[in-house]
C-alpha cells in the first residue's frame, strides 16, 4: 500500500517542478510547484473520495471545455487532496492519477488530511486506527 499510495501525492507549500515536466513523486516532500508562466486554463478538483467513475467524468468535461474553446495550449488540473476514502475506488483512483493527465493537460495532485491519514496507517496501523473510520476500510478494500 506505501508504494503505491507513499509517491503520488505532492506535501502542500512545497517546492514542485516548472510547467510542462511531470513532478518527480518520489521526492514530493520539502517541494513546490513553481510555474514559468500561467497555464491557460486551470482547473482545481477536491474531495475524490475514491469515486473514480465521477472523477473521470469530471475530467472528460474539463477536457471537453478546452476544445469547445478551440484551446490546445497546456492547461492544469489541480488536484486538491482527499482523493481516497470513503468511495469504493480509492486505489483505482490513485493509480488513474498516477497516469498522464489528458492532453493538452498537466496534472498536480496534493496530498489532503485523508491521504495523510492513509501514509501514518501505512507506518503504524496501531497509532492510526481511526483511519479506519474516516473511510480506510472502503479504501483497504479498494
Amino acid at each position: 500500500m506505501k508504494r503505491l499510495f507513499g509517491g503520488l501525492f505532492a506535501e502542500r507549500g512545497t517546492k514542485d517542478h516548472a510547467a510542462g515536466s511531470a513532478p518527480d513523486a518520489r521526492n514530493a516532500k520539502g517541494r513546490r510547484l513553481s510555474l514559468s508562466q500561467l497555464p491557460a486554463r486551470c482547473y482545481a478538483i477536491g474531495d475524490a473520495r475514491g469515486c473514480l467513475p465521477l472523477y473521470r467524468a469530471l475530467e472528460a468535461r474539463i477536457v471537453a471545455d478546452a476544445r469547445a474553446a478551440n484551446d490546445e495550449t497546456p492547461g492544469l488540473i489541480v488536484v486538491l487532496g482527499d482523493v481516497v476514502d470513503r468511495g469504493p475506488h480509492s486505489a483505482q483512483l490513485v493509480e488513474h492519477l498516477m497516469r498522464p493527465a489528458p492532453a493538452p493537460f498537466t496534472r498536480v495532485v496534493l496530498k489532503g488530511n485523508h491521504e495523510q491519514m492513509m501514509v501514518k496507517f501505512a507506518q503504524d496501523p496501531a497509532s492510526a486506527l481511526n483511519w479506519l473510520t474516516y473511510g480506510g476500510i472502503q479504501t483497504l478494500a479498494s
